[in-house]
């Protein structure tokens, strides 16, 4: 059925955009690669499309076959090193580049290729950061902890940085594997923004595997990087409200169905200078009227989640803006210092609220994970004048100023690791790239390439450390109350708190009634 591809760079090469055209799997098909034969013939033959689109689908990538061969032993004898990655990244959290068949031989045994050879024995190095002040710390609040606090929460925080969610989704899945499933079940608070935020929807909503988050992404990545015929916006935001809409399953629902976790979603309102954070989230604390003028506080039983989605991933230059709601990395990339800040904050106003009919027990922070999507090589740039020159780009003086913005680290990070620090046990995992990567990339090559990077930096540099967090969270009970009792336990709804708060009373309306101009 899947006849031997052309050898020619072209063939192997294919874009994601050829591989749209292809007619879709039947079930038949499907069937037939869920046991093996299809996978087997792309992986003897180098069809990377062929496989993209099958594992795209959910069919397992660590199949083996009559001779204990998994699929990665078949490219390795081929000698084709992109699809030996491409493999491997997609069958994490199996290390499938262990496996050895009957003979007892592994996929690096049988590479006829040294530098497949190279890649695979790159994995049997692990770093030792023992003597890391951070990792000793760490070590020492995880080995004192014997039982979690009754009211200790999980803060989980998820950086933006468009087609790099392929980071972020990539190290979700390796933690969920070493927890057995149970990740999002362990965790209490999220917030995400840009790509981050939207990953936050899909982890919490629809009882959605991080596994089918990281196939959501490699999926409608060509759909959501359409392209435009203008020049600004690069790609046309109907295709990413199209996928917003129609891919995630939502429908109309509104944020407060997220009942088993508390969610914030970043964004930012271009409609003022300097732009402000906004927050979408999917609670509300129990205040009076007369506090809830003074706040903030959008009402998330009128904010729908397909819009939540549409607003934080509306990165300037990149998309047009919703109603003047653009990308939250222009304000908070890192949404960590935000979710710590709002923790407190709602928690104030909780403490302050309650009375004896209504008591309200104090919440502490007992860990703080932080999913970045990437650090890149120090690189020349533009620079930031006030003044444009003449011989300038002014496009390209635009880009470098996003990139400054939604790249700032430094200061901010050393700020983050001590604030964390101070507040319960703080976890960052972000690998180091080879290159710089454009944010609406949609290259599978170059796709495969940073999910290959991040296995690498996965299974070396941060093993230690994730295991560590694995076995920390295992410690934490599963919270058996049902998503009703999370949000009302804790929530008082009634009337007076449908009104929205006097400094923002037109943006949750604009939002409940725009919704069909688009």
């Amino acid at each position: 059925m899947f006849g031997r591809r052309r050898s020619d760079s072209k063939a192997k090469t294919a874009n994601s955009d050829e591989r749209q055209k292809e007619e879709p799997l039947s079930e038949d098909e499907i069937d037939e690669c869920a046991h093996g034969e299809s996978l087997f013939d792309a992986a003897r033959f180098n069809d990377l499309d062929r496989v993209i689109k099958i594992f795209t689908k959910g069919v397992s990538m660590g199949q083996v076959d009559e001779h204990g061969n998994t699929l990665l032993h078949i490219a390795a004898m081929n000698g084709h090193r992109t699809m030996c990655r491409a493999l491997i990244v997609f069958a994490a959290p199996r290390a499938i580049w262990q496996h050895q068949n009957k003979m007892g031989l592994t996929a690096e045994d049988l590479a006829v290729d040294e530098e497949i050879k190279a890649d695979l024995h790159a994995f049997s190095h692990t770093a030792d950061y023992s003597q890391d002040p951070n990792c000793l710390y760490n070590s020492k609040l995880i080995n004192e902890t014997k039982k979690w606090k009754k009211n200790s929460k999980v803060l989980f925080s998820m950086d933006g940085g468009g087609i790099r969610a392929l980071i972020t989704s990539q190290i979700l899945v390796h933690l969920d594997g070493l927890m057995n499933g149970t990740l999002m079940q362990r965790v209490d608070y999220v917030a995400g923004t840009s790509c981050g935020g939207l990953l936050a929807l899909l982890l919490t909503t629809n009882n959605r595997k991080v596994e089918e988050c990281r196939r959501f992404v490699f999926q409608y990545k060509d759909k959501v990087f359409c392209g435009n015929d203008m020049k600004v916006p690069k790609h046309n935001s109907n295709g990413l409200e199209y996928v917003a809409k129609n891919a995630t399953g939502w429908g109309e629902a509104k944020m407060d169905s997220i009942t088993k976790h508390r969610l914030i979603v970043t964004v930012a309102n271009t409609r003022t200078s300097p732009s402000q954070l906004v927050l979408f989230r999917s609670f509300s604390p129990r205040i009076p009227e007369a506090q809830r003028k003074q706040s903030e506080f959008l009402q998330p039983d009128r904010l729908e989640l397909w819009k939540a989605a549409r607003c934080t991933s509306a990165a300037p230059y990149f998309f047009e803006s919703y109603h003047g709601l653009s990308d939250g990395g222009l304000v908070a990339n890192n949404p960590t210092l935000t979710l710590m800040t709002d923790f407190y904050q709602t928690q104030k106003m909780d403490l302050a609220n309650s009375d004896e009919m209504n008591p309200y027990e104090p919440e502490t922070v007992g860990c703080v994970i932080s999913l970045g999507t990437g650090k890149f090589p120090v690189e020349p740039s533009e620079g930031i004048d006030v003044s444009i020159h003449p011989m300038k780009n002014p496009m390209k003086a635009a880009k470098s100023l996003l990139k400054s913005l939604t790249n700032a680290k430094n200061l901010f990070v050393l700020l983050l690791k001590e604030c964390t620090t101070s507040n319960g046990t703080p976890v960052k995992f972000s690998p180091h790239l080879s290159e710089p990567m454009n944010l609406d990339e949609t290259d599978d090559l170059k796709c495969i390439g940073i999910m290959w990077e991040t296995e690498l930096y996965i299974m070396t540099d941060a093993y230690q450390d994730m295991r560590q967090l694995a076995n920390f969270l295992l410690k934490k009970p599963i919270d058996s109350r049902d998503g009703k009792e999370n949000r009302e336990g804790r929530i008082e709804q009634n009337s007076n708190n449908n009104k929205i708060c006097d400094k923002t009373p037109d943006l949750a309306k604009e939002l409940e009634e725009q919704s069909n101009e688009v």
